[in-house]
């Protein structure tokens, strides 16, 4: 009996020296080498494991992308990628100003969370933990924070900040949306900096419409201004240097080539959709009536290859606008066809006297 005590010590003993030298995570050696503080040598990563994950869990509800924040956490290990890199380094101080000034692209730098990610990082930099559990809670609020602000700043400013699709009953352009590959990439990325100031718009138009919007005194003219600098965020297709382009607002069609107007004219547009649409739809939906179908003259946005130019066409009246225009006219007005030099067919033949 005595002989199995005098073999089980020495491997005890082993087992403890081991600890004793076992090197600390990134994270440990990167805080305790920064702030000259041993507690982070310490640093435990099965207990702040813990801690992440409950944390982004409380947050991600509000969050945008929250699987792919998940995802990228859980294929790191849950490892504080973003503190770990970019926090001694000055970048994570970095991306808190950028939020702060958010405002010059019209956003709300509170969207971003950015009063609380300033606040954690002052309190990481206090240095003031007594003991190494004790900063787990302020690294983990701040890494899923700064993920998440990180992510939309830059999507908001590459994609803008809604889906045009969603927003627009008549939107026929196809524009390009974040992705998660995308967006793992940015979480994944070597250099926060350069990321941040790449991001910025370099668009002339896109700056002329930031400085007047930053120049506006009037709320009018800042919204209006503010929903065109959104405009130019959505990723549209790309035109080339030879295009025609229909301001819808500006009742304008122009034909640019490169820089040169070729030529610009006014042009007839659709107007707003009748107020309560959404309603009036849901009636007539039940119903089935024409009398109960809303207007809804809004001209639809489209891209597309221009292949011909056909001059004084003769045009043939669509169903929906001879239904949903053409017929109401007809019934307040008796003569409205003849006086409009409208004609009608009945299966190809042509009807003398429409009224």
């Amino acid at each position: 009996m005595k002989n199995f005590r005098f073999l089980i010590i020495p491997f005890i003993v082993c087992i403890s020296a081991c600890n004793w030298f076992k090197s600390p995570p990134e994270i440990g050696k990167v805080l305790s080498e920064h702030f000259k503080n041993k507690i982070y040598k310490d640093f435990d990563t099965v207990a702040y494991d813990s801690v992440f994950v409950k944390t982004l869990d409380s947050l991600s509800h509000s969050f945008i992308n929250p699987k792919t924040i998940k995802a990228f956490y859980a294929s790191h290990n849950d490892e504080p990628r973003l503190i770990t890199k970019f926090y001694t380094n000055g970048e994570l101080d970095s991306l808190s100003t950028y939020l702060q000034n958010s405002k010059i692209h019209g956003f709300n730098p509170e969207v971003f969370k950015t009063l609380e990610i300033k606040s954690l990082l002052n309190e990481l930099a206090a240095n003031k933990f007594k003991k190494v559990e004790d900063s787990y809670i302020v690294i983990a609020r701040l890494e899923a924070l700064s993920a998440n602000a990180y992510l939309n700043y830059n999507n908001f400013l590459k994609y803008g900040v809604v889906n045009p699709r969603n927003i627009f009953s008549r939107y026929y352009i196809k524009v390009l949306r974040p992705d998660s590959v995308g967006m793992m990439k940015l979480l994944a990325s070597d250099d926060l900096l350069d990321t941040l100031k790449a991001v910025q718009p370099k668009s002339t138009q896109y700056k002329a419409l930031q400085a007047a919007y930053l120049n506006a005194n009037s709320e009018s003219e800042k919204r209006i201004l503010l929903l065109n600098m959104e405009r130019f965020r959505w990723k549209m297709p790309e035109m080339g240097d030879n295009y025609v382009q229909v301001n819808i607002p500006d009742f304008k069609l122009t034909w640019f080539d490169k820089a040169d107007t070729v030529i610009s004219m006014k042009v007839c547009v659709g107007g707003k959709r009748e107020n309560g649409y959404e309603d009036k739809l849901k009636a007539f939906a039940k119903s089935g009536n024409l009398d109960d179908k809303p207007k809804n003259h809004e001209t639809p946005l489209l891209y597309s290859k221009i292949n011909s130019i056909q001059a004084n066409p003769v045009w043939n009246i669509p169903v929906s606008i001879a239904q949903s225009e053409i017929y109401w006219m007809a019934r307040k007005d008796p003569y409205y066809l003849s006086n409009s030099n409208i004609k009608v067919y009945y299966k190809d033949k042509l009807i003398g006297e429409p009224d």
